[in-house]
């Protein structure tokens, strides 16, 4: 299981598939104090991601953020990646993925 460290460095610099399945908004900052150096986009993690590290979190607040997502989504989950995300956190997220998985 990774280190709290590691698990947060993955975020940090997200991989090329993280990155992939990320969204990106303009800047939604204006004023004097924004330069474009500061805020060139705004990235949005995409919506598996989001759940697995819910899941791996596993808080009442994080897993309650989880089943919300889970409802809300307009579209199919992606099952397949959010069990290999979750795999990527450890067992005790596999765990908690596999409660979360709508059947």
């Amino acid at each position: 299981m990774p280190s709290s460290a590691q698990w947060l460095d993955q975020f940090m610099e997200p991989s090329a598939q993280a990155l992939t399945r990320m969204l990106s908004f303009p800047c939604p900052l204006e004023g004097p104090q924004t330069s474009k150096k500061s805020c060139d986009a705004l990235r949005v993690v995409g919506r598996e991601d989001f759940i697995a590290m819910k899941a791996f979190a596993g808080g009442p607040q994080d897993l309650l953020d989880a089943r919300q997502a889970i409802a809300a989504a307009t579209a199919p989950l992606n099952v397949d990646l959010l069990r290999e995300l979750a795999k990527g956190f450890g067992r005790d997220a596999q765990a908690v993925m596999e409660e979360l998985i709508p059947r």
